[in-house]
């Protein structure tokens, strides 16, 4: 199956070259689920045209099997320097893994012309990669710093912060291109829209997610809709997964310290649809692509913007019949004092030297009880040894009350109270859903989004208002030719099931 670019795909490609014509080190600035693998392969199909080599490093070694789908999309042979894979020196590409590119073997026999760094606010920062692109000279000549041995650097991510605050990516690359920002690729239909769910009265507060709480919001608000939730620890994660368990629903926990064999096959299952929830802690960041996913549970704390944003990520790919993703954020991290919206989200020039860290001043610091290794105060697991620590910080607040809707604003509120009121119309006169759609679009020059569908109906609607409900739609279905799937889509949009 052939794959072409989407226009601001190509946008991107041909800046990346527009700035390789005086600059040999370029970031490619993506959002996640904008398509940086389909960018990056396209990048690598015109240098084997050129008869250049390729070395494409990614930062996890699941991945590998995914990028060379990609290539081999566009008809490219791919050799993995990795381990447990076999090398094929005659390919021009070869794919190497961040642990590889950390550890000790020897990948002096392959000399690429261009370098392509996934996740590169990670991979550009091991040994090997700091020894072939090192850091540039603070002197006000980066542009003009041009290496031909170095080759050509490039670097992918939708995250370019550092959590270290004496490292950012503006000291390796002199050049950096942006993709469109979330809010762009949502409008124009390349990322699902995204609904935000929170605690009522968590404002202001640390909140600390509960397993009960999770569970019963999670039956309220997004039954039926396949899901992942980002966990503390890895007794929460799996004692979550078992309390979905309990309660019918399929669900398994993923961690650091399950055997990567056990980890794909978990992912396979969920992948497949025979799993409806996936717990982890730290596995489903970075990667991880299941475009069908449509709601995620925050029940981490953490004060990484690059974390937040690749959690959110996991939510914004469109699939086949998804319609939009909701957010179950019981720790408060949606707040406009926090991090805010997806589509919030804003990255330039200035990104490329901030720190991850959100908070102002100096990160708190601790030492590991297990290893002695200094670490982040906030870290709940040593990511040295990977074992629990005890938590320093302020007291954190149990939710109380059921999750209501985030609003960014009284004017957000205002919108879906008019829709709302279109809805109800749409259906009193016999009309489509679709007809409230297109009056709001013509009143605030935008569409709504799909979960403000939720309830504007049937709120606490009796079996029998339920049933004279779906008649309305077979009624319009029948007219229309439309089959009992299109009955089945708005009763499901309208009871959010």
């Amino acid at each position: 199956m052939y794959i072409q670019p989407y226009p601001y795909q190509q946008k991107v490609i041909r800046q990346s070259y527009k700035k390789l014509e005086f600059a040999n080190r370029v970031a490619i600035i993506a959002p996640t689920g904008s398509g940086k693998t389909v960018i990056a392969a396209f990048i690598a199909k015109d240098a084997v045209r050129n008869n250049k080599r390729i070395l494409f490093v990614v930062h996890r070694d699941r991945l590998i099997p995914q990028t060379q789908k990609a290539m081999k999309k566009l008809g490219i042979r791919t050799g993995v320097i990795a381990g447990r894979y076999k090398e094929d020196r005659s390919c021009e590409v070869q794919i190497a893994s961040f642990q590889t590119m950390s550890g000790d073997r020897n990948i002096s026999w392959f000399q690429p012309h261009v370098t392509l760094a996934d996740e590169c606010h990670l991979t550009n920062f091991v040994d090997v990669m700091e020894a072939r692109f090192p850091k540039l000279p603070n002197d006000g000549r980066r542009i003009l710093n041009r290496k031909e041995s170095e080759g050509i650097l490039l670097g992918l991510t939708a995250t370019p912060w550092r959590l270290s605050r004496s490292q950012c990516l503006g000291d390796y690359y002199q050049e950096a291109v942006f993709a469109p920002m979330p809010a762009e690729l949502i409008e124009n239909g390349f990322l699902c829209p995204m609904s935000y769910y929170h605690v009522p009265n968590s404002q202001g507060k640390l909140m600390q997610a509960t397993i009960n709480y999770l569970v019963e919001q999670w039956r309220r608000l997004a039954q039926n809709r396949l899901t992942i939730a980002f966990c503390s620890s890895i007794d929460f994660s799996n004692e979550l997964a078992k309390a979905f368990r309990d309660i019918g629903v399929t669900a398994a926990s993923v961690h650091s310290r399950m055997p990567a064999k056990e980890c794909d096959r978990i992912y396979k299952e969920f992948e497949e649809g025979k799993l409806k929830i996936l717990c982890s802690v730290g596995k489903l960041t970075e990667g991880f692509d299941v475009p069908h996913v449509s709601c995620g549970i925050l029940a981490r704390d953490t004060n990484s913007k690059s974390l937040y944003y690749q959690m959110l990520g996991r939510l914004g790919r469109t699939a086949k019949g998804k319609t939009d993703s909701i957010v179950l954020d019981a720790v408060g991290l949606t707040r406009s004092d926090r991090f805010g919206r997806f589509e919030d989200l804003v990255i330039d020039e200035s990104s490329l030297y901030e720190a991850d860290v959100s908070t102002k001043g100096s990160a708190p610091m601790k030492t590991c009880k297990h290893c002695l290794n200094e670490i982040f105060a906030f870290y709940r697991a040593c990511p040295l040894c990977l074992k629990d620590l005890d938590v320093i910080g302020a007291l954190k607040h149990l939710p109380e009350g059921q999750m209501v809707r985030y609003w960014s604003s009284h004017e957000e509120k205002i919108k879906y109270a008019a829709y709302q009121k279109l809805l109800k119309t749409a259906y009193q006169t016999g009309k489509p859903p679709e007809w409230a759609g297109q009056h709001y679009a013509k009143k605030f020059n935008s569409l709504p989004p799909l979960d403000w569908r939720r309830n504007s109906v049937l709120v606490n609607a009796s079996p029998e208002e339920q049933s004279k409900y779906k008649a309305y739609l077979q009624k319009l279905a029948n007219s229309r030719n439309f089959g009992n799937g299109w009955v089945y889509e708005q009763m499901s949009l309208e009871l959010g099931i």
